[in-house]
């Protein structure tokens, strides 16, 4: 079986009103911060097919504030990767390793100028441009793991959903004790 999971990256004044947010919401989630200006979020509701209208929906919001943007990954079964970037409370871009899964894939593929402008780091066009086209990867964590890197992204973000963080099957380096968890009742 592959990899299901689903995560939110968190940049800008949004990053550190993420928990407050999810705890207004009625979330149930797991908040990491990385820094004054990053956060990752696993949300219970976010992980797989199922997840996509939830990812949207928290992604959004938490856009919104300005100097704000999200990263939405949702790896489904390890054959499909998508990646969604909000800034503004809009998606204002969408990568999907497999597009023909959509009804219209040609106006969905990934735009790996609109990612390097909007993350400040115009240098990583060409090679996000690579990275979104190639055929190489066997398993979608693969292309996830080269674009992390890219970035700068902890490696352990990737494969990790709020399962895998509840049930403690997570990678070695895994920050446990930065966690916050974030429930309804919180």
């Amino acid at each position: 079986m592959g990899a299901f999971y689903g995560s939110m990256l968190v940049t800008g004044t949004a990053a550190p009103l993420a928990g407050a947010f999810l705890r207004r919401v009625k979330r149930t989630a797991y908040v990491l911060p990385l820094s004054d200006s990053q956060a990752i979020i696993w949300d219970k509701e976010v992980q797989g097919f199922d997840g996509v209208d939830d990812l949207h929906r928290v992604a959004s919001i938490l856009s919104v504030p300005e100097q704000s943007t999200v990263i939405g990954a949702l790896n489904f079964d390890d054959d499909v990767l998508g990646l969604s970037l909000y800034r503004g409370g809009e998606e204002i871009d969408f990568y999907l390793s497999r597009p023909e899964m959509l009804d219209e894939p040609e106006e969905r593929m990934g735009e790996a100028d609109v990612w390097c402008d909007t993350l400040n780091v115009p240098s990583l066009t060409a090679e996000l441009r690579a990275l979104f086209a190639s055929d190489d990867a066997t398993f979608e964590t693969e292309r996830h793991s080269a674009i992390a890197a890219a970035f700068g992204w902890p490696a352990w973000v990737i494969g990790v959903s709020y399962d895998t963080i509840a049930s403690g099957d997570t990678p070695d380096d895994f920050p446990h004790d930065q966690l916050v968890h974030i429930t309804p009742e919180s």
